[in-house]
């Protein structure tokens, strides 16, 4: 495979994390919400534990993305650092 088609891999990888990591605690927030709802007679209990679910979701995403966009360079960066190699090629 070609470094292209990597990032393409990569980028469709990091995407479905993202997915699952929101999905699986939104899911299973509300799962356990309404099955204690049912054992105590308020079926409700499944909204304020899918806002828990939510939030322990968006979380997860926050978390994932800021790891992965910590070490990547700003387009300033990287103006900077052509804008040097430039200026080392004529010297």
């Amino acid at each position: 495979m070609e470094s292209g088609n990597n990032s393409v891999v990569a980028m469709l990888g990091l995407i479905g994390q993202l997915g699952i990591t929101m999905l699986v605690p939104i899911v299973g927030c509300t799962l356990l919400g309404g099955w204690l709802g049912n054992r105590v007679g308020l079926p409700v209990l499944a909204v304020p534990f899918f806002i828990v679910g939510a939030i322990a979701g968006f979380q997860g995403t926050y978390k994932i993305v800021k790891g992965y966009t910590k070490n990547m360079k700003t387009p300033g960066q990287l103006a900077r650092e052509a804008e040097e190699k430039k200026q080392d090629e004529r010297t």
